[in-house]
Parts: C-alpha cells; structure tokens; sequence
C-alpha cells in the first residue's frame, strides 16, 4: 500500500476521488439534454457563478491599471476578457451545436448505470 499523505487533498488525490467527483458532475451535465438539444443559456448555467468572477477579476485589474498606472495596460487586462468571452462562448456554441450527434452515440444506459454508482447502494 502506497502512502498518500496526510491532508484531505492528498488522501482524495491519491483515492481518486477528485477525478469521480469530475466525471459524475459531466454525466449529470450531460444526462439533463438527453433526447433533446441544450440552450446556450443552460450550457452557460453550468458555472455561472465562476464565470462571473473570472471576469470580474480581469475587469477589475484592466479599471485598476487604467485608473492608476495609465491605459496602456489597462487594454491588455480587457483584451484578454474579450478574448476569454468570445472562446467561451465558441465552445458553448459548439457544444450546442454538436450535441445531436453526441447525444445519439452516447451509450445512456452505461451513463444511468454510472451515474447509480456515484449515488452508492442505498440512493
């Protein structure tokens, strides 16, 4: 038996329960449009809330450095957010776009069955 550490990140590291934390949150996800196609606004409903806050960041540094040290760095600062926007929103289109064609090869009785082993035995 390896030995993982003693803190909580290193023990779920180690067990592997970061990775099925992810991947139970992606067939959640991906079970909520099954049979039918998702809206850009429920793609973009995912993590709303951290998508808000990354921006905020980025704006709040591009204001900081046009307000005190100039605009020159300031553009920097908004091109990146604009940048940021403009991919994100390329992938959601994308994934909508997609969808059908995923949604017709996913093999959703192997995502029930995964999804009923994240519940455990007695959910």
């Amino acid at each position: 038996m390896r030995h993982c550490g003693s803190g909580r990140l290193a023990q779920a590291l180690c067990t592997g329960q970061i990775m099925q934390r992810r991947s139970e949150i992606l067939l959640r996800f991906c079970s909520r449009f099954r049979g039918r196609k998702p809206t850009l606004f429920e793609v973009f409903s995912r993590q709303p809330r951290s998508y808000c806050v990354a921006m905020l960041v980025l704006l709040s540094a591009a204001a900081l450095y046009y307000q005190y040290a100039g605009g020159e760095l300031a553009y920097v600062f908004l091109g990146m957010a604009a940048g940021a926007v403009l991919r994100d929103f390329r992938r959601f289109l994308a994934f909508v776009r997609d969808w059908p064609t995923l949604d017709r090869f996913i093999n959703w009785p192997a995502v029930e069955q995964e999804l009923a082993h994240f519940r455990g035995p007695g959910a």
